[in-house]
C-alpha cells in the first residue's frame, strides 16, 4: 500500500538562498579510509533549513479513530490508501485556497497554519473557517464511503493563537514545511483530545480576539487534558459560524 504524503511546495530558487559551503573529506574507494586532507579536500554546499518565526493561528486536524480503520482495512489497502490520500489532499487544499501553511501528515493527523503579519484577526478567523469546512467535507466523504466503512472517520479539531516556527525543508524534488512552537502543541493536543467532528479553541486565543463572541457560535468555557503535555487547558467548543457567510460555507461543501 502506497500512501502518498500532501506537502507545501517550496521552490528550488528559494530552497539554493539558504545553501552554505561546508569542508568535507572524501573517503578511499579501495579501503575506505579517510584520506589526507591535504590531496582531497572537497568544497561542497549543504542545505540547510530555512527558520523564521512569527505570529500565526495554528491549527491541527486528528484522525480520532485512524488505528481502528487501519486494522479493519488489511484486507483492502489500496481502497484506504485512496480514500485517506483523498481525505488528506482535500484538508490542504482547503488550506492553501485561503493562503495557509499545510505541515507534514503524520499518521495521526497534520498542523496547519495561517500567518498574522498585520491582520491576526483575519488569520484566527481563517484558521476556525478552515475547520468549518474540513468538517463539512469529512461528513460528506463518509457519506461516499459508507459502502467501505463500517464505522464513519471521526476528526476532531484545535486551533490556538501565538509565535510559530516555521522551517522549510527541501527533500529532492519537493518541500515542505514543518511547524514547531508551544501553540503548534497546544493546538495538537486539544485536537486529539477533542471528540469527533468538535472544534476546540483555547480560551487564550478568545481572550485575545473579542470578535469571535459575534461571529461564531460558541459552548461555554471548560477543561479538556492536552494530550502530549501533561496539564489541562480552558477551551471553548466553535459549534459553527453566524451570519451570511456560514450558509456559504454549508452549501459549497454539503
Amino acid at each position: 500500500m502506497k500512501i502518498k504524503v500532501y506537502r507545501s511546495r517550496i521552490s528550488k530558487k528559494r530552497c539554493e538562498k539558504f545553501a552554505f559551503p561546508r569542508y568535507i573529506r572524501s573517503k578511499d574507494d579501495r579501503t575506505g579510509d579517510v584520506e589526507s586532507p591535504q590531496t582531497v579536500t572537497k568544497l561542497k554546499l549543504e542545505r540547510v533549513p530555512a527558520v523564521y518565526t512569527e505570529d500565526a493561528a495554528v491549527g491541527f486536524y486528528a484522525i480520532k479513530n485512524f488505528k481502528e480503520i487501519v486494522s479493519r482495512m488489511q484486507s483492502d489497502r489500496d481502497t484506504f490508501g485512496r480514500c485517506l490520500n483523498k481525505l488528506v489532499g482535500t484538508f490542504s487544499d482547503i488550506v492553501l485556497s485561503e493562503d495557509g501553511v499545510v505541515g507534514k501528515f503524520s499518521g495521526v493527523g497534520a498542523l496547519f497554519a495561517f500567518k498574522a503579519g498585520s491582520k491576526p484577526k483575519e488569520s484566527v478567523e481563517k484558521a476556525l473557517i478552515t475547520a468549518l469546512r474540513m468538517r463539512y467535507v469529512l461528513n460528506k466523504l463518509n457519506r461516499e464511503w459508507d459502502f467501505y466503512f463500517k464505522d464513519a472517520w471521526q476528526v476532531g479539531f484545535g486551533v490556538d493563537f501565538g509565535n510559530i516556527a516555521f522551517q522549510e525543508h527541501h527533500e529532492k524534488r519537493e518541500g515542505y514545511v514543518a511547524i514547531t512552537g508551544k501553540p503548534g502543541k497546544i493546538a495538537r493536543g486539544i485536537g486529539q483530545s477533542a471528540g469527533s467532528s468538535q472544534i476546540l479553541v483555547t480560551e487564550s486565543l478568545y481572550v485575545q480576539f473579542p470578535f469571535l463572541e459575534k461571529a461564531f457560535e460558541l459552548k461555554a468555557q471548560r477543561h479538556v487534558p492536552v494530550k502530549g503535555e501533561d496539564f489541562l487547558s480552558k477551551i471553548r467548543e466553535v459549534v459553527g459560524m453566524v451570519g451570511p457567510q456560514a450558509k456559504d460555507i454549508y452549501t459549497e461543501y454539503v
